[in-house]
């Protein structure tokens, strides 16, 4: 397991928020709701570039 991608439970529950305060249909956000979310992260660009090839 890539332990860097282990997250607290705290964390886990803060990104639950707020993947679900964009109202995902059927579980899923949109390219644009996704992309938005990502960008407001702050998560810095080589990490974001890896998620977006998954």
């Amino acid at each position: 397991m890539d332990l860097k991608w282990v997250i607290s439970e705290e964390e886990r529950t803060r990104h639950d928020a707020l993947f679900y305060s964009q109202k995902p249909k059927d579980q899923y956000l949109s390219g644009e709701q996704a992309r938005s979310l990502f960008i407001r992260s702050k998560l810095p660009l080589p990490e974001l570039s890896k998620i977006w090839l998954v």
